[in-house]
């Protein structure tokens, strides 16, 4: 488990949960690479709904997510998986591949058990898409079963705010994270200044209201 984000002043930082996990290595590689490639976590790129294939979406720039069932060893280490920029681009040229390890991910798609977010361009809501089993050859299939990660899975958004909220009564410095997924963050956030407004503390009082009528000529 981990994710990164920006905090009150607007730095990058991150997350990873070694208590949770086994092999933290590799989340700790996909945090470190999606930080590198997209710090304050704010591009998107066109592409097409993963419901909707004829209609638009914009992409979260992240290069782990798609693939992140995937590991590889460095010196013994396990490390992430992580798509091309290939990816990003609808196609598939011949002499290309849209990941490191070539797992067979298709432009903008999704790998078994991985994940990918994107906002919904009709509804405004950041949505969460999750990889399923694609027919392939048993040679294919013993092939990149060789790359999976072992033993490792994507927790749903209730255990995800478990996890977090445990994290929260252990360790100092993160009461002002509301939850790791974007829509979980995102809604939070909603809720928070719907609170605000009902409690009037967004409410000027008259006394600080500007006048915006244009003086009378004169």
């Amino acid at each position: 488990m981990g994710y990164h984000s920006l905090n009150n002043r607007e730095t990058p930082f991150g997350f990873v949960f070694t208590d949770f996990l086994e092999n933290w290595t590799v989340t700790f590689s996909h945090e470190f690479l999606e930080m590198i490639v997209d710090p304050i976590a704010n591009i998107l790129v066109p592409g097409p709904d993963p419901r909707h294939p004829d209609a638009l979406a914009l992409h979260a720039y992240e290069v782990c997510d798609a693939v992140e069932r995937f590991s590889y060893s460095i010196d013994n280490i396990e490390v992430s998986n992580f798509v091309t920029p290939n990816y990003f681009v609808q196609g598939e040229p011949l002499g290309t591949r849209n990941d490191f390890l070539g797992v067979g991910v298709e432009s903008f798609g999704i790998t078994e058990g991985s994940h990918i977010a994107y906002l919904d361009l009709v509804s405004g809501q950041w949505e969460t898409e999750i990889g399923e089993a694609r027919r392939q050859s048993a040679l294919e299939k013993a092939r990149i079963d060789a790359m999976r990660c072992k033993e490792r899975y994507r927790p749903s958004s209730d255990e995800l705010n478990s996890i977090l909220l445990s994290c929260k009564k252990i360790y100092k410095g993160m009461d002002q994270i509301e939850g790791v997924t974007r829509r979980d963050r995102y809604r939070s956030c909603a809720s928070k200044i719907d609170r605000m407004i009902e409690t009037h503390q967004l409410v000027q009082e008259p006394s600080q209201k500007v006048n915006l009528q244009r003086p009378a000529r004169h």
